[in-house]
């Protein structure tokens, strides 16, 4: 094949951005001595940005963190991390510390004490506050019955929560601020702490922002 039709053939290959075509279009010039080292480790570095942008996409599909981060710090590596790649690792970095505010509370809820939850459990008439921050939780995001919320919450996911839903949790819970609820009950504030937190990010991803 002639050396301009090589390169012409390299030159579509990147317009088109199709990682298949653009390979052996590289593997065909380099095998036939054609083009400059410039325009090869151009095609190359695209070629590698669009296929880390498709192993990233696929992390991001499946919600793996693990695997986003190890495709961050891959792209960070190569010095990926403004462009080519600036807008999806900016993404990416939102969809890892999303899911480690949402573990955090999550683990505090499910780290609290049996005596705590016990005591909130214990109330016949227990305060509005107390009550309207319980049966929140227990209505919209877990289930009754002994241990039933603590269980329940092991596999929460707020991707779960519908916008309409998390509307309605803060309709009730922004009635009050955390130290009210904390003056009633230590353990209700912690579970209203971590519902005020699953509110702010379904709202947070349904406005685009992760």
């Amino acid at each position: 094949m002639a050396s301009s039709m090589l390169l012409d053939k390299l030159k579509k290959a990147r317009r088109l951005k199709d990682p298949q075509f653009l390979d052996m279009a590289i593997n065909e010039c380099k095998e036939a001595g054609v083009g400059n080292d410039e325009d090869i480790t151009k095609a190359e570095t695209q070629l590698r940005v669009i296929r880390l942008k498709q192993k990233l996409q696929r992390a991001m599909q499946t919600k793996n963190t693990d695997a986003i981060s190890g495709i961050i710090a891959e792209v960070e590596g190569l010095g990926f991390d403004k462009p080519p790649m600036y807008h999806e690792l900016i993404a990416a970095r939102n969809v890892v510390e999303r899911k480690k505010r949402l573990a955090a509370l999550k683990h505090d809820v499910l780290t609290l004490d049996r005596q705590t939850m016990s005591e909130m459990r214990s109330y016949n008439r227990p305060p509005k506050v107390l009550h309207e921050v319980w049966k929140t939780c227990r209505a919209r995001y877990a289930q009754n019955g002994r241990h039933g919320l603590q269980m329940r919450l092991m596999t929460f996911d707020a991707n779960n929560v519908e916008p309409e839903q998390a509307a309605r949790c803060r309709e009730i819970l922004d009635k009050y601020t955390v130290l009210e609820v904390q003056a009633v009950s230590a353990g209700a504030a912690t579970f209203y702490v971590w519902a005020r937190g699953v509110i702010d990010d379904v709202e947070k991803k349904n406005q685009g922002g992760g």
